[in-house]
Order: C-alpha cells, then sequence, then structure tokens
C-alpha cells in the first residue's frame, strides 16, 4: 500500500474498510490457493496483503475508539 493509500483509510468511514478488508482477504486466499497448485513468482504479495490487512484492522480500531470515546 502506497502513502496516500494509508491517509485514504483514515478518511474512510467503517462500512467501507469492512468492504476493502473483505476484498484483500479474499484475494490472499485466492493466492494462497494458487500457490498449492504452481509456484508463485511473486511472494512478497503475501506479507504485502497481511501488512494490509492488519493496517485496516488498525484504522477500524482506531474509529471505534474514537467512537467509544465520544460517548
Amino acid at each position: 500500500m502506497k502513502q496516500n493509500e494509508i491517509h485514504a483509510l483514515h478518511e474512510k468511514n467503517l462500512e467501507q474498510l469492512k468492504k476493502e478488508l473483505a476484498a484483500k482477504r479474499k484475494e490472499l486466499t485466492r493466492l494462497q490457493l494458487e500457490r498449492k497448485v504452481k509456484p508463485q513468482k511473486n511472494t512478497r504479495i503475501f506479507r504485502m496483503l497481511h501488512s494490509d490487512i492488519a493496517r485496516i484492522f488498525t484504522v477500524m480500531q482506531e474509529i471505534l475508539l474514537k467512537e467509544k470515546k465520544a460517548k
């Protein structure tokens, strides 16, 4: 994820983040299945997807904490 994409995550709402998280997880699952069939040339993509998923979870947690604090 590029720096501008990371900043864009903070501007999204919770539903948009959930959709993006589902898409990243689906892509990761697809790549893992493909890896079982044939070796991947770019194995770094797995680490990148795991990092992206963690970033999305972090932003979601920040949003939830802000909402909880505002109450």
